[in-house]
């Protein structure tokens, strides 16, 4: 499929609520966009920085962890699940301090 033109608009618009402090719940329409767009743009997904959105969300809010792995599990092919994966595990290994790595896995 082609990009729709206002794509980037849209996904620049929901940057804010990396920095909201709203409950998590706020969220799900943000990571229901997030997942057509890994689902239905996947060739596009790197351009469109969507891991690094899924990252930039995991460090602000660490309890968003599990609709993060929901998008990841969700995508339709296992390539797309690799590169989550992938920008997850480098996330993971920059977090600053270490001892932060338990805000995310309990």
């Amino acid at each position: 499929e082609r990009l729709p033109s206002n794509l980037l608009v849209v996904l620049a618009s929901l940057s804010e609520f990396k920095y909201c402090c709203r409950p998590v719940g706020s969220h799900a329409v943000v990571f229901r966009f997030l997942l057509r767009i890994v689902i239905n743009f996947a060739p596009e997904m790197e351009k469109l920085e969507v891991p690094q959105c899924l990252c930039d969300h995991l460090r602000w809010h660490p309890r968003l962890l599990p609709s993060v792995l929901s998008v990841e599990r969700r995508a339709n092919s296992k390539a797309v699940q690799y590169k989550l994966l992938s920008s997850l595990g480098d996330f993971v290994a920059r977090l600053e301090p270490p001892s932060r790595i338990q805000c995310y896995f309990g």
